[in-house]
């Protein structure tokens, strides 16, 4: 595999294309540009559902985000329904940038290949 993806980037670069990325995960997701202390994870459907493994990603990451909660290090922690197939929202506020940051970049790694799950850079408001 290592040898197909050297001989596909040397093609690419001798014809003019763009060569394939090498890049891990956590290199693409640090390099996503986030300041702020809060974000939203999306959980989507396309007219059958939420399918199986994004409802199991997005448990996980929610998982994740309650025991910071209940470790402090969460300060808001929402979570809203916004369509009829299971859709939801979950937004969550750090109480220390730094913190936010990391677990940006942790959750952007989780949610790399799972269908209909989106993150969202954005302020969390309580009704």
């Amino acid at each position: 595999m290592f040898l197909l993806t050297v001989v596909l980037a040397s093609l690419a670069i001798s014809v003019g294309a763009p060569a394939v990325s090498m890049d891990r995960p956590s290199a693409v997701c640090a390099d996503q540009s986030f300041d702020g202390q809060s974000f939203a994870v999306y959980v989507l459907s396309i007219g059958r559902g939420v399918p199986e493994e994004t409802y199991e990603t997005y448990q996980s990451v929610k998982s994740q985000l309650q025991q910071m909660r209940d470790q402090k290090l969460v300060s808001l922690l929402l979570e809203s329904r916004i369509g009829i197939e299971g859709e939801r929202r979950l937004c969550v506020a750090f109480t220390d940038a730094t913190v936010a940051r990391n677990t940006w970049i942790d959750v952007c790694e989780t949610l790399l290949d799972v269908p209909l799950i989106n993150l969202e850079i954005e302020e969390c408001k309580q009704d």
